[in-house]
């Protein structure tokens, strides 16, 4: 996972010189601790994840910003007939996500992390 922070700006706000080894640690628990708040993998990457259908038209991806969905099915089956949105909703535009079913998403997220 990308950086949140460089080493040298952790020395330069607390204004003192840090050991590597103690600024990356540092900078390890920072990072888990946003992680964990946000609930969010921050950075961009790809997930496969299982939404249960609830016969709404609309379900929510749990990872977000979404920048792109590769393949969605419905218990097994490729589904199409679907559009989402970067705020991580995913709907049916006919129809809508059969109740009880398994609905696969495989879709990339996050943000870019800075050059």
């Amino acid at each position: 996972m990308p950086d949140l922070f460089a080493l040298e700006e952790l020395a330069s706000l607390l204004q003192q010189d840090l050991d590597a080894a103690t600024a990356t640690l540092l900078r390890e628990m920072a990072t888990a601790a946003v992680r964990a708040e946000v609930g969010q993998n921050l950075f961009t990457a790809s997930s496969t994840d299982i939404l249960a259908g609830d016969g709404t038209i609309t379900l929510l991806l749990p990872q977000v910003p979404v920048t792109a969905v590769a393949n969605v099915t419905v218990d097994g089956v490729i589904a199409d007939g679907y559009k989402w949105r970067p705020a991580g909703t995913l709907t049916r535009v006919s129809g809508c996500w059969p109740d009880g079913a398994d609905v696969t998403v495989t879709y990339t997220h996050g943000y870019p992390a800075e050059a």
